[in-house]
């Protein structure tokens, strides 16, 4: 039985760092180029079509275009609003995402721009308990009646 066929294989061109935007933070990538081979028992032996290249965080392994590169730097505040923004979208209280990063030490004014910035100016708050919400979350965790 003879066994050919058609494979992909990416080749690493370079390295470096990137803002990630899966991961929300500065991470390793490789730089890759793909070309398709005709293969003889899973053996690539002739080059046959460049599929392109892409850029390949080595932490979340995750496939961007190059274009990526030519991206500016996060501020440390958007870097600091991406898992809040995460945490206020799965019910948790914006008063308590706020008490989390003065805890870390923060200060007050760079606290309310990440706060800005993860809830947007969209709120809905608890008729009860008077806890604020992102506009996503229909119920409140702390008592668990419905938001206005």
């Amino acid at each position: 039985m003879i066994i050919v066929g058609l494979n992909s294989r990416a080749k690493k061109v370079k390295s470096g760092s990137f803002d990630c935007p899966h991961c929300g933070k500065t991470r390793l990538y490789d730089h890759k180029r793909s070309k398709l081979y005709f293969s003889f028992f899973f053996i690539p032996l002739i080059p046959l079509k460049d599929q392109g290249e892409f850029i390949e965080c080595q932490h979340c392994f995750r496939q961007y275009a190059v274009e990526i590169l030519q991206r500016k730097p996060l501020t440390a505040v958007e870097r600091h609003a991406f898992p809040i923004k995460i945490d206020l979208q799965s019910g948790t209280p914006i008063e308590m995402a706020r008490q989390k990063l003065l805890n870390q030490g923060f200060a007050s004014e760079f606290v309310e721009e990440v706060i800005e910035k993860a809830a947007g100016s969209s709120r809905r708050s608890c008729p009860r308990c008077s806890r604020t919400y992102v506009k996503t979350i229909e119920k409140c965790a702390e008592c668990g009646h419905l938001l206005d």
